[in-house]
């Protein structure tokens, strides 16, 4: 009896093991937990959403021909396009790990080949997802990118630790940005008036704080304004404009500086 069920597991252990060997492998597209370098979280241009899988086709599927479904948003932890509510979805390959150059250096027929486990109806996850207004407008699809990780506080809490916080509006931005600009303008402006000769000695000295306060306030909001703004922004054409508008202010205070500190010592000398 022993003897026979000893030959039962072996033979059992044998089948398992060819079709473990004879099968592709397949990589599960869910991660159940979230690393210490979450590299999507970082990118504040990825929206972060809580979702659950409502359909989804082709659960087990290849690398590519990632699987697709419908999915509803249920919370968004960083994001401002994306509402809560039903959408379509593709997973986006590279899929199922955070590092993506791992994945990407493999032969890329290797890789296409690979088996792929998508996420099942019922699912909750944490999911990136890179968007415009108009793209979601016009195909009502999310693109997922990245790791999918599986639903829990803990993971929440990890990713909303790590996360940064998403860019300032456009709203901020541009009026901070013409301001930084029309600052410079305005110090020069001053400047000017106050080497008037018809000016008395107060309102120079006043016209000559305000010029070298200027420049001043305009390197302070630049230091906000690229608070507001992420270092993967990849092509920063307003640095063009701005840079030289910083070098001008650096002039100015050098300039303004020196005048008031001669000033000074001129009339303690008289």
């Amino acid at each position: 009896m022993i003897e026979n069920r000893a030959m039962k597991l072996i033979k059992l252990a044998c089948v398992t093991f060819v079709l473990l060997i004879s099968c592709p492998v397949f990589a599960s597209g869910v991660v159940e937990e979230v690393s210490d370098y979450a590299q999507f979280t970082r990118n504040p241009h990825f929206h972060i959403l809580v979702v659950s899988v409502l359909e989804i086709n082709k659960r087990v599927t290849t690398n590519a021909n990632p699987p697709n479904g419908k999915l509803k948003v249920d919370d968004i932890i960083r994001g401002r396009i994306v509402k809560p509510g039903s959408y379509r979805f593709l997973i986006s390959p590279p899929i199922g790990g955070e590092d993506i150059e791992r994945v990407t250096n493999k032969p890329m027929k290797e890789w296409l080949e690979k088996g792929y486990v998508g996420p099942s109806v019922g699912d909750k996850l944490i999911i990136f997802v890179y968007t415009t207004r108009e793209a979601l407008r016009k195909t009502g699809t999310l693109f997922i990118q990245g790791p999918i990780y599986r639903y829990t506080e803990e993971n929440r809490f990890r990713v909303t630790e790590q996360m940064a916080l998403p860019e300032r509006t456009v709203w901020i931005q541009l009026p901070l940005f013409f301001v930084i600009l029309l600052l410079p303008v305005a110090s020069i402006i001053f400047s000017a008036i106050s080497r008037k000769k018809n000016i008395n000695k107060v309102r120079k000295q006043n016209l000559k704080a305000i010029s070298l306060l200027l420049p001043l306030l305009s390197i302070i909001l630049y230091i906000y304004y690229e608070s507001g703004i992420s270092s993967y922004s990849d092509i920063r054409i307003d640095l063009l404009i701005i840079w030289p508008a910083m070098i001008a202010n650096g002039v100015m205070i050098i300039v303004y500086s020196l005048e008031m500190i001669i000033g000074i010592m001129r009339k303690k000398g008289n």
